[in-house]
């Protein structure tokens, strides 16, 4: 705690704050302070409500969604920390608030799964999704470019921290055997001066049996502030042979990023100027090769599909994008309304070679 003091003095000055700890009562006290607008209770500093209905003072400390609400953190670095062929890939997500509240993990399958809380399901997100980072495929640890950072906490709309565990198979659980798998973090206090965010498209599809060069694409009109792309990630599972990414401005296509999934699933520099502005158009193709006898569907197991082109990126201005995805129904093909389709290019295999550098 001393440490945590002086990094706190070193790096920000926070002035005086009031930190106001409690069950119920203070959950509910805060709704209220809320709705009348009076949430530093006329004190004229900063207030700190920490409120969990049905708390006890052993569950001070939430496990499986982390309360970052205090001060704004600026993530920097993800580092993996996970058993060689247990998990098959890992989210984190930043959310306003967590699907549920609790010291147990939850089944969090699907973004759009009911709360149950009997059956212990709900979404990583009740309110605010964001993805933050991404992992699977053996990746080695990102470090952000220098003076990028991801704001979390404070006034950012981020309040908690959710991990997304997936798992191929389950059966080395069912002795009772537990995995710890997780992302280990690296944040500073000082504020940074550009602000990270990751922008999702992605489709969904079928895949039908003894097939090759299946493509599922999606494409959308993007809105907002300007993004600097730095780095890309793909995402498929054993059906998929490579996936593209690219920027369309005046019909002309500028290539993001495009690699094969059965390499090291990581979030691969991008190493020219692809800027995104309001208007452009985003696009991505994953393409399917299937010896199977059965059509294949996009789910959510290892023996489904997934189409997934991740941009990470930074902004110069201060707030970051509405529009955080962009995600096709599987029907949708390119050639329905866009011009000039690189269709031999957005299907060749790429030749970057893996790296983690920056």
């Amino acid at each position: 705690m001393d440490t945590l003091k002086k990094k706190l003095r070193d790096e920000i000055d926070l002035g005086p704050v009031v930190w106001i700890i409690g069950d119920s009562i203070v959950f509910w006290a805060h709704r209220r302070a809320k709705n009348t607008g009076e949430a530093d209770l006329g004190l004229g500093t900063s207030v700190r409500w920490l409120g969990k209905r049905g708390l006890r003072i052993e569950g001070l400390k939430f496990n499986s969604s982390i309360y970052i609400n205090i001060y704004i953190y600026f993530l920097v670095g993800f580092s993996p920390a996970t058993t060689p062929g247990t998990a098959h890939h890992i989210l984190l997500y930043g959310c306003k608030e967590p699907g549920m509240i609790q010291d147990k993990p939850w089944d969090c399958g699907e973004m759009d799964m009911a709360k149950d809380s009997k059956k212990m399901t709900a979404p990583p997100c009740s309110v605010g999704s964001q993805i933050l980072y991404a992992w699977a495929m053996d990746a080695p640890p990102l470090e952000l470019p220098k003076d990028i950072g991801f704001g979390v906490g404070g006034d950012t709309g981020i309040d908690y921290l959710v991990l997304q565990v997936h798992y191929a198979h389950v059966e080395k659980f069912e002795d009772g055997s537990t995995d710890n798998s997780g992302i280990a973090l690296t944040w500073t206090l000082k504020p940074q001066p550009f602000k990270a965010g990751v922008f999702f498209l992605g489709s969904d599809g079928e895949i039908p049996g003894k097939s090759k060069d299946v493509h599922l694409e999606t494409a959308c009109e993007y809105e907002g502030p300007t993004l600097h792309p730095f780095a890309y990630r793909v995402h498929a599972h054993k059906l998929g042979q490579l996936i593209s990414g690219y920027r369309i401005r005046d019909e002309f296509w500028t290539e993001i990023g495009k690699r094969s999934p059965q390499l090291p699933q990581m979030f691969n520099p991008i190493t020219k100027d692809v800027e995104i502005r309001s208007g452009d158009l985003l696009a991505a193709r994953c393409t399917y090769d299937s010896d199977r006898d059965e059509t294949t569907y996009t789910g959510m197991t290892g023996d489904d599909e997934m189409c997934n082109f991740y941009i990470m990126y930074y902004t110069e201005e201060g707030e970051l994008p509405d529009m955080q995805s962009c995600y096709a129904d599987g029907v949708y093909k390119w050639a329905d309304d866009l011009p000039n389709i690189p269709d031999k290019e957005a299907s060749s295999p790429t030749s970057d070679a893996p790296s983690n550098s920056m």
